[in-house]
């Protein structure tokens, strides 16, 4: 699947991942729908307004450590979250 801007996007299992907003410990559920090395899409297990930016923590395919990364949001429509990554995602493999 590819983007509107034309990236991939890996088609795999959804993937369990953490929201953590910044200068709090208290992380919020999301699957992880799809990612590619600079994006992601999300969903929320209990739906609020995502912030600008936060942290994301997901266990990427293949793996068994939890990776931490710096997303800041694209758009938000209901419980889906675009987001785009800080730097590229390490745990990403099309």
């Amino acid at each position: 699947m590819k983007t509107r801007e034309g990236r991939r996007l890996a088609r795999r299992p959804p993937g369990k991942g953490l929201i953590y907003l910044d200068g709090t410990g208290n992380g919020f559920a999301v699957t992880v729908l799809a990612v590619s090395n600079s994006t992601a899409r999300l969903r929320q297990h209990f739906p609020f307004l995502a912030p600008d930016s936060f942290t994301l923590t997901s266990t990427p395919a293949g793996s068994e450590a939890s990776v931490p990364v710096r997303c800041e949001k694209l758009s938000q429509s209901g419980d889906i979250i675009r987001v785009r990554f800080s730097s590229p995602y390490p745990g990403f493999r099309p």
